[in-house]
């Protein structure tokens, strides 16, 4: 980084970016220092609504990992707004997933349509992994409105349509269902099926 940051260019932005999400999402220390380095630098030299778009869901992110939520929501809702006007579909759906997800605890109803919005674009590219992320988003806040049978279609629908029967938190969500209901015996049964959730050494996982 030391020499790409002797005459920045974009691509300096980029490698910026991207050591950007590996700090925030291992919760570094250096994690508020380099996401903020990267968007400023980002702007300062005009490297396009593609590029910023992408900074400022790094930085959403890391504001809303740090408790800073309206500020996370500002950044996340700009993000999409710059990715709309690219043309920049995957970014778009990032912004979308990552705001439902900053939404939930508050707004379910506003995460809910940040969530499906996010769904619709990632099923028209294929991207698989976000796709899981957005439809988790989208059951939960479902389940927090009280739509039950909506968000285990959504769940049922990720398993049997979208390919994603080997992602275990979908199981884990339609247990959690099954649980509200009364169900234990449906809740017993996927959840006994959680082979690597159960063997996981994550805290949060756990």
């Amino acid at each position: 980084m030391k020499v790409l940051r002797a005459d920045p260019d974009p691509d300096t932005v980029r490698a910026l970016g991207e050591l950007a999400v590996l700090e925030v999402f291992a919760g570094s220390p250096e994690a508020d220092r380099v996401s903020d380095e990267a968007l400023t630098l980002g702007q300062a030299l005009d490297v396009g609504a593609s590029l910023l778009s992408g900074l400022l869901v790094t930085r959403g992110l890391y504001l809303n990992r740090t408790g800073r939520r309206v500020q996370a929501i500002a950044y996340l809702r700009e993000s999409e707004r710059l990715a709309a006007q690219a043309g920049d579909t995957f970014t778009l759906a990032r912004a979308l997933g990552n705001l439902s997800y900053v939404l939930a605890t508050t707004d379910p109803a506003a995460a809910a349509e940040a969530a499906r919005t996010a769904v619709r674009h990632l099923r028209r590219i294929g991207a698989r992994e976000f796709l899981a992320f957005a439809i988790g988003n989208l059951a939960g806040s479902l389940r927090e409105l009280g739509d039950w049978d909506t968000a285990e279609a959504e769940l049922t629908q990720a398993v049997d349509s979208d390919g994603l029967a080997d992602i275990e938190y979908f199981a884990c969500e339609r247990g959690w269902l099954a649980a509200l209901r009364g169900d234990a015996e449906t809740a017993e049964t996927l959840l006994a099926g959680l082979r690597d959730l159960r063997s996981s050494e994550d805290p949060r996982t756990r």
